[in-house]
C-alpha cells in the first residue's frame, strides 16, 4: 500500500513539474516570437530582397562579392539560420556571430565584409566599429535607425515596406549611395 501511494504521489509530482516547465517553456517562445515580430515588422524574406536591391544602390559595394555579417545573441539566435538563408539564397554570402565576437571578426575579415546585419535585442552597439571598418550597418529593427545604431533599417509604413536612412551613420561608415535611392528613402538625423 505504501509503495502505490509513493508511486502515485512520484507521478503526480512528476506531472506537475512537466506541467510547470511546459508552461515556461511556452511562455519564454511566445514572448521571444512577440518581441522579434514587433521589433521586425518586415518578414525576412522581404528584408533579403530589399536589401539586395538597396545594395545596388551603394557606389561603395560597386564591383564587390557582397558578405554579410550576421550579429546575434541568445534571444535572436532563433532567427539567425532562416536571416542567413534568405541571403544566401539571393546570392549573398553570410557569417554569422555572437555578438561579444563581432570586433574580432571584422578585425580579422577587413575588407571582406561589406555590410554588419544587426538582429533584435543585442546588448550592444556597433555603430562606432562600424565606421571605423567602414562597414554598413543594416537592420530590420527601425528603432535602431532611428536612434543612430545602424545605417538603414527596413519598417513598414501605411502597410507597404519602408526604408528608413540614418544619414549621419551611412556618411560616418563611409558608405556612398545614389540620390535615386535617398529620394526614396526616409532620412532621419
Amino acid at each position: 500500500m505504501f509503495l502505490v501511494a509513493r508511486m502515485h504521489l512520484l507521478s503526480t509530482l512528476s506531472f506537475t513539474l512537466l506541467y510547470r516547465i511546459l508552461i515556461a517553456f511556452v511562455t519564454l517562445f511566445s514572448s521571444f516570437f512577440s518581441v522579434c515580430a514587433q521589433e521586425m515588422p518586415l518578414g525576412i524574406e522581404s528584408q533579403a530582397e530589399m536589401f539586395r536591391k538597396i545594395f545596388v544602390f551603394n557606389r561603395t559595394m560597386e564591383g564587390k562579392r557582397i558578405k554579410i555579417l550576421i550579429v546575434y545573441n541568445s534571444t535572436s539566435s532563433a532567427l539567425v539560420d532562416g536571416i542567413s538563408a534568405a541571403f544566401q539564397s539571393r546570392g549573398i554570402e553570410t557569417l554569422a556571430v555572437r555578438e561579444d565576437a563581432v570586433e574580432r571578426t571584422v578585425k580579422e575579415q577587413k575588407g571582406k565584409i561589406q555590410a554588419l546585419y544587426i538582429t533584435p535585442g543585442l546588448s550592444s552597439s556597433f555603430d562606432k566599429l562600424c565606421s571605423e571598418h567602414q562597414v554598413l550597418s543594416i537592420t530590420g529593427v527601425p528603432t535602431l535607425t532611428r536612434l543612430g545604431k545602424a545605417s538603414i533599417a527596413l519598417g513598414v509604413k501605411s502597410g507597404k515596406p519602408s526604408i528608413i536612412v540614418h544619414l549621419q551613420q551611412l556618411k560616418g561608415e563611409g558608405q556612398e549611395f545614389s540620390a535615386s535611392f535617398l529620394q526614396i528613402a526616409q532620412i532621419v538625423q
